[in-house]
């Protein structure tokens, strides 16, 4: 981790700090800057108000989606690309096939 901070210049007073794919350093970001940057902007609507929005199509982001969508919460699960809510079924097929692949 040092050697990437080093690598970007990050020092004490830039943070939070976040390193974009690699490539970008974000110095104090706002959330909307995070959002732009990873793709979530043009997907959320706006008006609407969601009881959870998941950040992930991983093992954890999918599980979580799944729970809260047999507790009755109405869930959101913003992907880049993607923009699945409501029905967790459709939601998480969505989301798996947009996962990347490792």
């Amino acid at each position: 981790m040092q050697e990437l901070l080093e690598r970007f210049g990050v020092r004490p007073e830039d943070l939070p700090a976040l390193i974009v794919r690699g490539k970008l350093l974000l110095r104090k970001p706002t959330n909307l800057e995070v959002a732009e940057h990873f793709g979530f902007t043009n997907v959320i609507d706006k008006d609407k108000v969601h009881d959870l929005v998941v950040i992930g199509a991983g093992p954890a982001g999918l599980t979580a989606a799944v729970y809260a969508a047999s507790e009755g919460h109405d869930m959101a699960a913003p992907y880049p690309g993607v923009f699945a809510a409501g029905d967790v079924r459709a939601a998480c097929i969505q989301l798996i096939h947009k996962a990347p692949q490792e």
